[in-house]
């Protein structure tokens, strides 16, 4: 059986256009806004830029994407005190509360406001730290709470879990692209058929060259000082996890 992996990305930009989904469109709920990697952190101004907590938050989603040409960050992570908390942003597709439970200020009493007290009190003792509540405001939008009894405890579970906060924030990035993304349905197809692969193909792209085992694709730029986005597909029998390093590849 052949395995595919990807051998080149470059410059993947994809444009953004309405979604065709029919279960969407049946929603009363408006739909989630603001482009993909961008996460709203709802926080008290104390928490997000002098504690320990709230730096260490920050750094975490100052990462860097891999395999750009220029460096660029993976989220555009954006802290917004309650007061600025406006109807508009409120239908972002991302938003992050961090709760400490000992701690009363204006902004941690909103967020308590979203949770029973029989809740807020099973908060006191549980461990799972991560918490999300779906189509609160918008469709396809994803509320995501860190909760924690004291700042202490919060630190402690931010270390311990940075890479499910990294990768749950990223995969509804992609989720968020892949939904506004206009599909070229009939190249998706075409690659189906004939290398039995199942993508997510963006409209614009053309299939440049494909055989048995290999296909290009391509996206043209839009001005003539932009940049084409290649993207190279090649398939090989599988032998070992030793394939993928990079001097292999």
């Amino acid at each position: 059986m052949k395995n595919f992996f990807l051998i080149s990305i470059y410059l993947f930009f994809l444009s953004a256009c309405s979604t065709n989904d029919k279960n969407e469109r049946s929603s009363s709920l408006p739909i989630a806004q603001g482009l993909a990697g961008r996460v709203l952190v709802v926080s008290d101004s104390s928490f997000w830029k002098q504690s320990i907590s709230g730096k260490t938050m920050n750094s975490l989603l100052s990462i860097e994407q891999k395999g750009l040409l220029n460096p660029e960050l993976v989220f555009d992570a954006y802290s917004i005190p309650i007061d600025n908390w406006t109807f508009l942003l409120q239908k972002s597709h991302c938003v992050v509360f961090p709760l400490i439970l000992n701690e009363h200020n204006k902004t941690n009493e909103m967020v308590r406001k979203m949770f029973s007290k029989s809740t807020l009190k099973k908060f006191e003792t549980d461990t799972n730290f991560f918490y999300y509540q779906k189509d609160i405001v918008a469709r396809n939008q994803t509320f995501m709470f860190l909760i924690a009894p004291n700042r202490a405890t919060f630190y402690k579970q931010l270390m311990t879990k940075k890479h499910h906060l990294q990768q749950k924030l990223y995969q509804l990035s992609i989720q968020h692209k892949q939904r506004q993304l206009k599909r070229n349905y009939f190249l998706e197809d075409k690659i189906l058929k004939e290398h039995q692969l199942k993508m997510i193909v963006p409209e614009r792209y053309v299939m440049i060259k494909s055989t048995d085992d290999f296909f290009w694709i391509r996206k043209n730029a839009y001005a003539k000082n932009g940049y084409d986005i290649n993207l190279f597909v090649k398939s090989e029998q599988y032998i070992s996890q030793q394939q993928f390093a990079d001097s292999n590849i």
